[in-house]
């Protein structure tokens, strides 16, 4: 008999062990996963940018014999941009932000004649973040024939 009674006290133990991990394993499948909370602030995306796609820029590039506007490509669900002209000592001259692809270029402070200036646009991906066109070199003076 003490066999037959140490078998029940062992099958009693594997109950007490087994019955909770079960329980506790069904939990974990059985109950929905909350989501992350909505946290109130805007969005200004549908996905990531593939590939980081900044915009492109197109005029004033190299030398030209004046500068009117700044001209750059448009970036796919990009809303807002912001531009910035350097010195060629790397000092900030001119920093906007516009909804266009094309800005006016500013009267003052005014670009003299064969110095190197360069510029940048940047295109808002999402709120907070912005990607960066590269720097591109000009100077205001006769163009090349």
């Amino acid at each position: 008999m003490e066999i037959v009674k140490g078998s029940r006290v062992r099958w009693g133990r594997l109950l007490w062990i087994t019955i909770p991990l079960a329980a506790a394993a069904a939990l974990v499948v059985l109950v929905p996963r909350s989501g992350p909370k909505d946290s109130g602030l805007p969005v200004l995306r549908d996905g990531t940018i593939a590939g980081g796609q900044a915009p492109v820029l197109i005029a004033p590039r190299d030398r030209v014999p004046r500068v009117e506007r700044f001209v750059w490509s448009s970036v796919s669900k990009v809303d807002r941009y912001r531009i910035r002209v350097y010195a060629d000592d790397g000092a900030l001259l001119w920093s906007s932000e516009t909804t266009d692809t094309v800005l006016a270029a500013p009267t003052s402070p005014a670009l003299a004649s064969r110095t190197p200036y360069f510029w940048m646009v940047e295109a808002q991906t999402e709120w907070q973040r912005w990607t960066a066109s590269n720097l591109v070199e000009f100077r205001v003076g006769e163009a090349p024939r």
